[in-house]
């Protein structure tokens, strides 16, 4: 996972100015959300995280970083708290926070999306992805599922579309949706106007869209960041 769009990761942490106000209004929040959501068993095996861990939380033992406290409380509430330090808002407009959701693209034969809820928001630094000319009110985050795309794409990884990229471009890298299925593929455009679907996975053949068919394709989004944990 490169090391810039994820410095929120290891730079910001809960704490990091006017320490015990922002800390206790942290651990109140989270008691809200938590009992909201019925109880610390139900919160940590809905988060995916150990009951040890939460209470470590809400007892002040230990911190979550940054990205994983918007995640545990959602933006309204961790923006509210964030804003009991002027430190921390100053820090907190260096990042945009992406909403991943609950929805995974093939890297395969086609994966028909159930839910598409916003499920937790990550925080990336906002220049690195003016960088790449994203903004981030187009960009969401979804998973990969399947080999056909890999190395590039990992099954399992998480990425990072840019929404407002709606065209079939030679050489992108692109989310399509096409009957139900959400689909990654490279893309290659030919002469003749038709447009062959490329997995990266050479045990795969390459897929080709006549041009009177393209009409059947809807990109979501191209894919202008991979990551995944190891």
């Amino acid at each position: 996972m490169a090391k810039m769009q994820l410095q929120v990761n290891e730079n910001i942490k809960i704490g990091t100015a006017d320490a015990d106000e922002y800390q206790n209004m942290f651990r109140d929040l989270l008691r809200q959300v938590v009992d909201e959501a019925g109880g610390n068993q139900t919160y940590a095996t809905v988060k995916n995280i150990s009951v040890a861990t939460l209470n470590n939380w809400l007892r002040g033992v230990s911190e979550p970083k940054f990205s994983v406290a918007v995640s545990l409380l959602g933006e309204e509430k961790a923006r509210m708290m964030l804003a009991q330090s002027q430190n921390a808002k100053n820090d907190i407009q260096e990042f945009a926070l992406i909403p991943r959701h609950e929805i995974s693209a093939s890297a395969g034969p086609g994966l028909i999306p159930v839910e598409d809820g916003e499920v937790e928001l990550l925080a990336f630094r906002r220049d690195w992805l003016s960088s790449m000319g994203v903004n981030p009110s187009n960009a969401v985050l979804v998973g990969a599922t399947g080999d056909s795309m890999e190395p590039t794409v990992p099954d399992g990884a998480l990425m990072l579309l840019d929404t407002s990229e709606k065209h079939l471009r030679n050489g992108w890298i692109c989310a399509i949706v096409r009957g139900g299925e959400l689909l990654v593929k490279r893309i290659q455009r030919r002469t003749d106007g038709t447009v062959i679907l490329i997995s990266d996975n050479e045990i795969y053949e390459p897929e080709t869209i006549a041009e009177d068919r393209l009409n059947d394709l809807r990109v979501a989004g191209r894919v202008r960041w991979i990551g995944r944990a190891v």
